[in-house]
Order: structure tokens, then sequence, then C-alpha cells
């Protein structure tokens, strides 16, 4: 070990003393740091159970649904590393580089301090995470998306491979997974042949269904969890005093939310939102429209309604609990394979789930017929992707005011118990555990 030891100073200092202007440069010294972090680790993680994160945008806040899950694993098991890239924070609009948002974290949670590693990995920096895997007791890794086990950035499961780390991942809709996609369905099977393939959580099911009718998993691999993560905060939103459309408020608010993935939304129905809201602004005035996410008046034309729609940009999740008190409707009318071949939204979507919570009516399509949980026309509006269609639902509830709150106090009821701790991620560290307990995780 001295040996090995010595022998890496030595060629340290070499080339320190062959490029000294090194020394001037930053990059060499987020180099040594990060070098001295896996040190440290690999000496406090001798013998002790480890559960990796691999992730491209946590500790980032913005996916709410995955920064919430993490944060629970911190509290669950004692010995957790993240491993992240940030790859995927410019569709989340965050002009931060990962290692900007790592350093806030790390300020606010400074027990974490040494938690992170950045992707990818040099090989003084694989050699000492190979040395923290190898003297572990017991290793499993978690992944939300399969962008994160493959893409065009790096292969995670090479990784975890030449490093003996079983795995978990949870299989939401999007994030590389597209039903009937070449591409996807060759990253399913790499991920799932691995001898390291522990289980997969999946959240809809028509993903349990078609992994299935692929042959691509077994059943006994898979997990159902139905739904999406959701914050603490949003759970324990109060809407005993909320404020609908009736004699409190003189306006019926509609609400959109999305991430803007292609040109107009059109995998996200905004198109279709906003033709409802022209068909409904030339009948009633007092109808507003609000539109939440990178969209603006250039995306469509909005000219003609201007003084009825407002735009708020993208939100971080405590900003909605203000925002949606005194809204009424939300429209999630989602497209299915319009971003990529087989492309495909949960149901409802995390932003839908989120106003439910809230106390929003949700009138949503189900391309899909995912919905397995909530019932129509009690909890839930399903429509079609027919912008006639729903300014003439929306038109039934500007007339019928209480059915808004009837049906939307439902809703936020069923929600609340779809969504609940107990349902999403204390089913999830379980999971986790039980499989951290097998012998094979060694």
């Amino acid at each position: 070990m001295n040996r090995f030891r010595n022998t890496r100073i030595f060629y340290i200092l070499r080339y320190i003393k062959r490029n000294p202007l090194f020394l001037f440069n930053k990059s060499f010294y987020k180099l040594l740091a990060r070098i001295i972090n896996l040190k440290s680790l690999s000496k406090k993680l001798k013998n002790k159970d480890i559960l990796y994160i691999f992730d491209d945008v946590f500790p980032c806040d913005l996916s709410s649904f995955r920064y919430t899950e993490y944060q629970h694993y911190f509290k669950e098991f004692e010995n957790v590393i993240v491993l992240t890239t940030g790859t995927s924070l410019p569709a989340l609009k965050v002009n931060d580089t990962i290692e900007e948002i790592i350093d806030k974290y790390q300020k606010k949670y400074k027990d974490r301090k040494d938690k992170f590693i950045i992707l990818p990995l040099n090989n003084i920096e694989k050699r000492f995470l190979k040395r923290i895997a190898k003297n572990a007791n017991k290793n499993l890794a978690i992944i939300t998306f399969i962008q994160n086990i493959i893409n065009s950035y790096h292969n995670n499961l090479i990784l975890l491979e030449e490093y003996s780390i079983p795995f978990v991942f949870t299989l939401y809709p999007g994030g590389g997974f597209a039903l009937n996609n070449e591409n996807s369905d060759e990253i399913l099977r790499k991920a799932m042949s691995s001898k390291l393939f522990k289980k997969v959580i999946v959240t809809q099911q028509v993903t349990r269904r078609y992994l299935l009718e692929k042959k691509l998993c077994r059943s006994d691999k898979i997990k159902m969890i139905y739904g999406v993560v959701t914050s603490p905060k949003q759970l324990n939103v109060d809407i005993r005093n909320k404020i609908y459309y009736s004699k409190e408020k003189d306006t019926l608010d509609i609400c959109f939310c999305a991430y803007k993935y292609m040109e107009k939304g059109l995998d996200k129905g905004y198109d279709l939102f906003i033709n409802i809201a022209k068909k409904l602004v030339n009948k009633y005035k007092n109808i507003k429209f609000h539109v939440v996410g990178p969209f603006d008046e250039s995306d469509i034309n909005v000219s003609d309604i201007k003084e009825n729609i407002t735009f708020y940009g993208p939100q971080r999740t405590d900003w909605f609990m203000d925002f949606y008190k005194d809204k009424d409707i939300f429209i999630s009318l989602n497209r299915s394979s319009l971003l990529s071949k087989g492309a495909f939204d949960g149901f409802p979507t995390a932003s839908a789930s989120e106003a439910m919570l809230n106390g929003l009516l949700l009138i949503a399509s189900d391309e899909l017929k995912q919905n397995i949980k909530f019932t129509p026309d009690k909890d839930i509006i399903i429509t079609d992707l027919d912008a006639t269609k729903v300014a003439k639902t929306i038109e039934y509830f500007y007339l019928n005011k209480q059915k808004i709150k009837e049906i939307a106090t439902s809703g936020c009821k069923k929600a609340k118990r779809i969504y609940s701790l107990e349902k999403q991620v204390y089913e999830r560290s379980n999971l986790l555990k039980e499989i951290m307990k097998e012998k094979t995780n060694k």
C-alpha cells in the first residue's frame, strides 16, 4: 500500500515539476479536492453498507420528485454516495453548474460535505471508487430514468459492473424510456440482462405490461408503485380556505404547467390550451388563463387574448402553494409518440398531480388508458385531445360553479392517499433495505 501511495505522489510531483503553470489552474485544485474527498470516503466507508445514487440533476431541487426521494434516502440510510453529472440541468433552464449546485447544497447540509462525486471519473478517482466498493460490506445503487444507466455522455452500467454494484432503477415514463423504441429497448435489455440487476420500479400499468409482453423482464423483478414521489409540503397543503370561482371571486382561473421539450410544446398540448383559451375568451371575458413553464407570447400568437393570459416562466415547487390558492382548473392534454417514437407521459403528470394536491379540478387526456386510481367525473375529468370538447366541458363548469369545488376536493383527497409518503418514498426505501439485506449484495 505504501509503495502504491509513494508511486502516486511521485507521479503527481513529477507532473507539477514539468507543468508548473498548472498550479495556477483552478481545475487542478478542484481535481485535487475530489481526490482527497474520495480518499477520505474510502477510509470512512470500509466494511459499511453503501447506497449509491446515480443521477443527472440532483441536488438541484427543480426536479421535485427526485429531490424528495433522494433527501429521504439520506435520512433512511447511514451511508449514501451520490454520483451525479448535471447533464440534464439545461433542460430545467438552470444556469448554475453542477459544482455550484452541490456547493450550495452542502452549505445547507454540512453533514453531507463528502457525499458527492461528479461523473465522469478520471483514472485516479476510478481507483478510489473501486476500493470503496470492494471494501464495503454491502453495495446497492438506485437510479431514476434509463438515461442515467446509459446515454450519449456516459455508460453507468459499465461502471456498475466493473465495481460489482447491484442496482435497482425506477422506470418513469420519459427520461429515455419509450414504447416500441429500438434505442430504449436496447438499453433495457442490457440493464435487465445484467447479473447485478435486482429490481425495476414501475409507476404505470402500461410500463409493466410492456416489459412483460416484450419479455424484457420477469414479473418477480418488477415492483409496481403507481404515481410519483411528492414533497411533504405539497402533501400537507390545506385547501379548506381555498378561493374558487364563486361569490368570493368573479373570475374562472385556468392553468397550464409543463416544461417545453419541443417547439410550441405540442407534446404537452400547449397548442390545445391556447386554442381552448381563444374559444372561451371570445364568449366569456372573465375567464383567465395562466401559463407556468418556459413558454411566452413567441411560442403561439396570443395577441387576441393578451388581456386574459399571463406567463410566469419556470417556478420551484414552493412557489405553487401560494399561486394555486385562487386557481380553479388545471388542463393536461399530453400527446404520446410526438416528442419521439413511443414517448409518453405518466398519468397524471407530476405537474397535474401537484395541481390536484393544491385543490384544482384536473381535466386531463389519457390516451394510453393509464388511470387505475382516480374515479372519472368524481375525482377527475378525463377527456379527449379535442379543444372544442374541452372548451364545452369548461363552459359547463363555468355555469355550474359548485361542481368545481366538489370534484376538486374529492380529487385532492384521493391524490393525498395515492402520493402519501407511506405509499411512495417509504415503499421505495423499504424495498431497497430488503434488497440490501440479501447475501448476494457483496
